[in-house]
Parts: structure tokens; sequence; C-alpha cells
């Protein structure tokens, strides 16, 4: 989907929850040889990003404990062109119950215009010790944003609603939905698992009368495929914002 709060939400917030994992070492190993997205310092993933605000662009992504130890992360094009470096300043934090923290570098860099499908590759470079390299398969397709999101935007004092609804976005697999309270100076009060329809039933009692709120979809075409990672392409929707009656 990102201070890194923004930098991260909700592509790269989705990322991260598929980068929380807890396994034996044999696991792991087993993990780095069957799964190209795996070094063994930790996984890498491409999304293809649609957002309402920029053209389409690539957000990269490496998580990893190792991270006080990296030194630079190469993006290559599968013809092993440099597509650009991931941005050691811009991270989160994932926390474990047990064991070291992980930080998950993220950054948003141009599709070129020249590009290809294929498996593009992460030069993991380290301070003290040989590089590594994670791949990723990518495949050039923009994934249209929700549309017609009911309640719509800037409906004001509404009946206070029972559940969201949008269009299903073609090539749509799973939705998110993230809701705002902009009386809390735009805070995100809540977000949604994942779902394959296109209705969100809210929780009870989380919108308040009188209230003023604002919402979003995220779309996204699969979930954590084999060969094209976490997933490859996801879509943003633009906020509404709607009030409800007293």
């Amino acid at each position: 989907m990102f201070p890194i709060n923004n930098f991260l939400s909700p592509t790269g917030f989705t990322c991260i929850l598929f980068l929380l994992f807890s396994r034996s070492t044999l696991a792991v190993d087993d993990l780095i040889q069957s799964d190209p997205h795996r070094a063994p310092s930790g996984f890498f993933d491409i999304h293809i990003c649609n957002w309402p605000d920029r053209p389409p662009f690539y957000l990269t992504l490496f998580g990893t404990e190792q991270y006080d130890d990296i030194a630079s992360i190469e993006i290559f094009s599968p013809d092993n062109s440099k597509v650009g470096e991931l941005d050691l300043k811009k991270f989160s934090v994932a926390k474990k119950q047990v064991g070291p923290e992980r930080h998950v570098f993220l950054t948003q860099l141009k599709i070129p215009e020249d590009k290809i499908d294929g498996w593009y590759s992460a030069k993991i470079n380290f301070k003290n010790q040989p590089s590594q390299t994670a791949q990723d398969f990518v495949i050039h397709q923009t994934l249209g944003r929700a549309a017609s999101l009911i309640p719509e935007n800037h409906a004001e004092d509404i009946k206070r609603p029972e559940t969201l609804s949008w269009d299903a976005v073609p090539g749509a697999t799973l939705y998110k939905v993230f809701i705002k309270d902009m009386w809390a100076g735009g805070e995100i009060i809540h977000t949604s698992k994942l779902m394959t329809t296109h209705s969100y039933e809210l929780p009870q009692d989380m919108i308040k009368p009188g209230g003023y709120y604002a919402w979003r979809v995220h779309a996204r075409d699969l979930n954590e495929h084999v060969q094209l990672g976490d997933f490859n392409a996801g879509s943003l929707s633009e906020w509404v914002e709607f009030s409800v009656a007293e």
C-alpha cells in the first residue's frame, strides 16, 4: 500500500503481515531453497501499485532481521539493468513475540518505459559479508481502483451505515477496507481483514452518531502466490468522506 505509517498504509502494511513467521532453522533453510523470494537474510517482493495520486509505480520491499549489517539493496530487471535501490532510511518495524525484530524496507520506484515481465532481482549487499540475491516474478498489469463507493463521497448527515459497498474490480480477488475518524485528525481507526466480497459489514457501534469519517478500498489480484509473491498488482481507491446524523 508509507511518518512511515503513511508510507506503509495500506499496501506496505499488507506486505508486512506476510513477512511475520516463526519456523525452525531447518524449515527456513527449506524455504530459502524452494522460494526464490527468500534469501538467507530475508524476503523480497515487488508490487505494481495503482494509487489515485500518482502514475502506477513499483513498491519494492525487503524484510530482514539483519538490517544493521546491510549496506545497500539494488533492484535489477530480468535483463540485468538496474531499476533502482531501496532507501534504507524508509522502513517499518515488525516485532515478534520471540526473537529479534524485523525491519521491512520499502521504496517506491518508477516503472521504466521499456519494462519487461520476468524475474526481478534484489542484490543485498552487506558491510562485511558476501552479497545475497532474492527474486520476484513481475507481470506488468495494472489493477483498476474500486469505484461507486457507498456511502458516497461528501454524503452529509446520513443514517449510521451498517455496511460499506463498492463495485467489484475486474481482476481483483481480495479487498481490504480502511476507515479514518476525521474528527480525530484523520487517524485510521479500523482496518478490515482481507475479504473476497465487495461489501463490508461494519463492526457494531464503531460508526458514531454525529461522526465524520473517511474510508477507502485496497484491491489486490491474489494472495501469497508461489511465483508472484505476496501479490502482484494492487490498487487504492480515493478516500471517501461522509458525516453521520446526530
